[in-house]
């Protein structure tokens, strides 16, 4: 078991923790100013966990920790201010031995400006663009922790939410931050639409819009599969390049 699951600390020390990771991480970049995020990438929220390390886990990740954890700020992920996903080959079931991917959504933080009422981030009302990070940060690594100790983690169980008040005072487990407005557009989620790649017609169903459509075409060389065994490819198409299709996969 992580050490970092049986580690707690009162209000008054994760107030304190969190605003020492704040100030140390302005110290040490000037991608955000006076809590506002002007420029952000992969490797600032990787310093923002090393932080993290230091001071909140006592350097525990660094010294007994994963080998493979990635940290990514994600300018598509829009369903969730977080994610993290855990992956491992097979034979490997230590999970100090899978690889995890943290994900934060860049368009849910840029889109908090200043203190509202209602916003809201794991039952914590954020100052700072900074702080609605850290809080979406937290919440992530409660599910590294999680998953580095009992192999598997959901949020929605008390399990995690213990965890979550005991190291970062966590009250909830979702977040109000309100995003950009839906896209607006004729096509919709399941549809069978058609395109062209290279000249080359194709037609498949969609699963995701955004600013771009989700496609999964049929293809017996793709590398999705769903339950029945057929295998697809997936394609990121503008909606301006998709058309209707009159007649539907078989």
């Amino acid at each position: 078991m992580f050490a970092v699951v049986s580690y707690s600390y009162t209000s008054q020390e994760i107030m304190r923790l969190r605003k020492l990771v704040a100030e140390q991480f302005q110290q040490e970049t000037d991608t955000v100013s006076n809590g506002h995020i002007r420029a952000f990438c992969d490797a600032d929220v990787q310093r923002l966990f090393r932080l993290y390390d230091k001071f909140f886990f006592h350097s525990c990740f660094q010294l007994n920790g994963p080998q493979d954890i990635r940290f990514h700020y994600n300018g598509r992920l829009t369903s969730s201010a977080g994610l993290t996903k855990a992956s491992h080959p097979r034979r490997k079931t230590n999970p100090f031995h899978w690889r995890y991917d943290v994900s934060i959504s860049k368009p849910l933080l840029h889109s908090f400006r200043s203190p509202a009422a209602g916003i809201t981030v794991n039952g914590i009302a954020p100052a700072t663009q900074l702080e609605a990070m850290q809080l979406v940060l937290e919440h992530e690594l409660c599910h590294v922790i999680e998953f580095l100790s009992y192999g598997n983690s959901n949020c929605r169980a008390g399990r995690f939410r213990t965890l979550a008040m005991q190291l970062f005072g966590h009250t909830d487990v979702v977040h109000t931050l309100r995003g950009t407005a839906p896209v607006q557009t004729a096509f919709h989620i399941g549809e069978t639409v058609c395109f062209l790649v290279k000249s080359a017609s194709r037609s498949g169903i969609i699963t995701r819009i955004t600013k771009r459509a989700t496609v999964m075409v049929p293809d017996r060389g793709g590398d999705y599969e769903d339950h029945t065994g057929r295998r697809y490819r997936k394609y990121y198409v503008p909606l301006t390049n998709l058309q209707k299709c009159k007649e539907r996969l078989l």
